[in-house]
């Protein structure tokens, strides 16, 4: 996937300067659903001006579930909030 010439960095994001826009990245691939793991990723969402905070919203209210049941940093995560969190995540924008 390359770069597109008319793409550059604003912030630490993806700005397309013909069509004016920002780009927000969230984490590719497999995440693990370990209490740690969700931390990791969502603490990965880098957006300085606010644009992914409805959308990261989510997934920290699913992230104070698992830290409110207690459940370990390392252990999986119980099948409800596993649940969640796959549907949270089949939902992210490419």
């Amino acid at each position: 996937m390359g770069v597109k010439p008319s793409e550059t960095k604003l912030l630490g994001l993806s700005w397309d300067k013909v069509q004016d826009s920002l780009a927000v990245t969230f984490p590719k691939g497999p995440i693990e659903t370990t209490k740690r793991e969700l931390l990791k990723g969502l603490a990965s969402v880098f957006y300085p001006l606010g644009v992914a905070s409805p959308i990261a919203l989510v997934g920290k209210v699913i992230l104070r579930e698992v830290c409110d049941n207690h459940c370990p940093w390392d252990a999986p995560l119980q099948a409800n909030l596993q649940k969640q969190w796959d549907k949270f995540k089949n939902k992210l924008p490419n």
